[in-house]
């Protein structure tokens, strides 16, 4: 063969590995996940004191169950990742859904001529490529709601979410 046949073949060739190693490399580094870590997660169930105000009691007397919960979402990939639909979710002994409550963020809060704050359900979190995203939640229910009874029968409650490639995941975070 010919020499200028050789060098032209090689360089054909030495641009098609090079393709293909940038193409590979870059999969790499994109490969990663969103790590989620419990900080925090508190039931309280409390009932109306002869004041007005409340106290902590058990859920037997109980007429209000609230919840606060804090993660710690850390996102080891080079790209940006999301948590979107975020629900916390009962079940039953049997792994069974019993019902599901969409978490107030804590972040947005506001106070307003009420007494009483005002909190929006939580939305999407967008977590940054190589970041950790500090999330603060709550909500609760009082015993007039049709899912008052089957809070008594839960024996596990979970985070579940959407991923950015609209997969449900869950986290544990109590089980009774």
């Amino acid at each position: 063969m010919d020499t200028d046949v050789l060098l032209t073949l090689l360089g054909v060739t030495g641009t098609l590995l090079g393709t293909v190693l940038g193409w590979g490399l870059n999969e790499l580094s994109q490969k990663g996940r969103l790590f989620v870590y419990v900080n925090k997660w508190r039931e309280e169930y409390q009932k109306q004191d002869d004041c007005g105000g409340f106290i902590e009691c058990n859920s037997c007397e109980a007429e209000y169950y609230n919840f606060s919960l804090s993660i710690d979402v850390y996102n080891s990939s080079n790209e940006t990742h999301i948590m979107r639909d975020i629900t916390i979710v009962y079940f039953d002994n049997k792994k069974r859904r019993l019902f599901e409550l969409v978490p107030k963020d804590d972040s947005t809060k506001r106070v307003g001529f009420s007494p009483v704050p005002n909190y929006d359900e939580i939305a999407v979190a967008n977590i940054s490529a190589k970041s950790a995203l500090n999330i603060n939640l709550h909500n609760g229910m009082n015993n007039s709601n049709p899912n008052w009874r089957a809070l008594s029968e839960s024996a596990q409650i979970m985070l579940e979410y959407l991923n950015e490639k609209n997969k449900r995941k869950a986290i544990l975070l109590y089980k009774r």
